[in-house]
C-alpha cells in the first residue's frame, strides 16, 4: 500500500523546512567564527602597542580590520598629550569626565552604535586638537 500523496507533500515540505533552518544556523555559526576571529585580532593588535606615538596607525588597522569609516579616541591632554603625536585628539580631563557621564547616564559602560543616536556631543562635537 501507498502512502497517500498528501503525507509525502507534508514530508518534503517539512525535509525542505529543515534543510534551511540547518543552513540559516550553520550560517550563522561561521558568522561568529568570523566575528570572534576579528576580535581576537584585534586584540592581537591593541597588544602590539608599544609607544603612544604608534597609537594612530594602530586605529587605523583596527579601523580596517572592523571595517568601519572611524574609529575616535580621545586622551586626557594633560596626562597624555605631550606623549602623543601631533594633532591627536586630546581634551581636558573635566572635559572627557563629562562626556563619559553622558554615556554612562545611558546605562552602560560603553556606546556602541550609530553616531546619529550617540549622546549629544560624545561623536558631535568637532575633533579636538592639541
Amino acid at each position: 500500500m501507498q502512502p497517500p500523496l498528501f503525507t509525502i507533500r507534508t514530508l518534503g515540505f517539512r525535509c525542505e523546512r529543515l534543510r534551511k533552518g540547518f543552513e540559516e544556523n550553520r550560517r550563522r555559526y561561521e558568522d561568529t567564527l568570523r566575528s570572534f576571529d576579528r576580535f581576537r585580532q584585534g586584540f592581537e593588535i591593541v597588544e602590539s602597542l608599544r609607544e603612544l606615538r604608534d597609537l594612530p596607525e594602530l586605529l587605523d588597522r583596527l579601523r580596517a580590520l572592523f571595517k568601519v569609516g572611524l574609529i575616535r579616541l580621545v586622551m586626557d591632554g594633560a596626562e597624555y598629550g605631550p606623549y602623543l603625536s601631533p594633532g591627536f585628539a586630546v581634551l581636558p580631563q573635566d572635559q572627557l569626565a563629562a562626556l563619559a557621564g553622558q554615556v554612562l547616564s545611558g546605562g552602560s559602560g560603553s556606546y556602541l552604535g550609530p553616531a546619529s543616536e550617540a549622546p549629544e556631543g560624545v561623536l558631535t562635537r568637532p575633533e579636538p586638537s592639541q
